[in-house]
């Protein structure tokens, strides 16, 4: 369980730091404050749709592994 909700908070981490890198690109904004309260919202939130989505992807594919006995 451990290594599934580490895995799913790296990818997690990854596309905030991505959006984040995005937002820092656009035109006008020179600093971290410069950019508006929406964009913030909209990256915390596909983050946390990043992290649920990974995490059950991860939990399904340890289930599956399970059951068939596969590695």
């Amino acid at each position: 369980m451990k290594e599934t909700v580490i895995g799913a908070l790296i990818a997690a981490l990854i596309l905030f730091f991505t959006a984040v890198l995005a937002l820092l690109t656009q035109e006008g904004v020179n600093s971290l404050s410069d950019i508006g309260q929406i964009p913030w919202i909209v990256a915390a939130l596909g983050a946390v749709i990043s992290f649920l989505k990974d995490y059950q992807a991860l939990s399904t594919r340890k289930l599956i592994s399970k059951v068939t006995g596969g590695g």
